[in-house]
């Protein structure tokens, strides 16, 4: 998957914490901390109920913590429309 997440260093940022834990993050949330141990993934992206619940907690945008990265083996070209 091309998409990626950057959300634990937006919330410490965010937050003024030096460190984001998968406990204060579960606390804030309300999130198991399965889900909350998975925001140090880049590669997690989360669903729609709980993306819901990280921009509602936070007053965060998705577009504030994911971000499309094109795979390396993709051509520039590829995905782009045709006339």
């Amino acid at each position: 998957m091309s998409v990626r997440n950057c959300l634990k260093p937006v919330l410490e940022k965010k937050l003024k914490l030096k460190k984001l834990t998968s406990y204060k993050f579960s606390k804030l949330t309300g999130l198991s901390i399965g889900t909350a141990h998975r925001i140090d993934d880049p590669n997690w992206v989360p669903s729609e109920k709980v993306l819901d619940v990280i921009c509602r907690t936070f007053k965060i945008q998705p577009g504030e913590f994911l971000y499309w990265v094109p795979d390396s083996s993709e051509d520039q070209n590829t995905g782009s429309l045709s006339q």
